[in-house]
This record gives structure tokens, sequence and C-alpha cells, in this order.
């Protein structure tokens, strides 16, 4: 089965819909997802800030995030590149509300997973 790196968007989007709940890995923190170090540090980052309800998003999905497996990524990189870097050369998905993201990665042929309506939509690569 594939596996999905999942991007902060979709991560924040899943615990504002309640999806992920505190320590509970439910329907979406399942093995097929996995996490990498800079999208760790951007809800850090998030957590810590203002507004507040954005950091309490951020620190739930800190919590949530304890049920996957976090990858570290070879070289200092934006998130968004190390996604596809990783994703390009390991053979990931990679969930995310990003567009440009998406749009990039099915240039790219990289399986892409994004929510329509609360759902999970597995993206065709182009």
């Amino acid at each position: 089965m594939l596996k999905y790196l999942i991007d902060t968007s979709f991560l924040l989007r899943l615990v504002e819909q309640g999806a992920l709940r505190g320590n509970e890995p439910g329907e979406f923190a399942s093995s097929n997802f996995v996490l990498i170090r800079p999208v760790k540090s951007e809800l850090e980052a998030l957590a810590r800030r203002q507004p507040r309800a954005r950091a309490k998003a951020a620190r739930r999905a800190l919590e949530a995030a304890v049920h996957l497996v976090v990858v570290d990524t070879p070289k200092a990189a934006p998130t968004d590149e190390a996604l596809v870097q990783v994703a390009s050369q390991a053979g990931y998905g990679v969930a995310t509300l990003d567009q440009h993201l998406r749009r990039r990665l099915r240039a790219l042929g990289v399986p892409v997973l994004s929510l329509r309506g609360g759902r999970p939509l597995r993206e065709s690569a182009r």
C-alpha cells in the first residue's frame, strides 16, 4: 500500500475537522502516513504563535502526530522542496492541500492525496 508524506496544511485540516483528536490515532493517522522533520518543525513553530486558534490546532496536530513515523530529510531545504525530493526519491505520495505543490507533484508523477468536502481525494498524476 502506498504511503503518503503528510503536509502541514493537510494535517491541520484533519485536526480542524475533528478527524484527529489528541493521542487517538483515528481514521487518518494510520500506517499510511509519514511525517518529514520539516513539517514537524513547521507545526512546532505554529504552536508557539498567535492567533490562538491556529496555535491550538498546531498543538493538537503535534499530539496526533506522535503516531506517525518521522523521517529526516537529507539536507536543509524548504518544506515543499523536501516533500518533493523525499516523495520522488523514496516513492511516497504526498497528502497536501497546497494547490501549487499539488500541481508540481502531479507534473512529476507523484501521487497526491487531497481533501474534497472533508473526504480524501486521490489525484492522478498528469
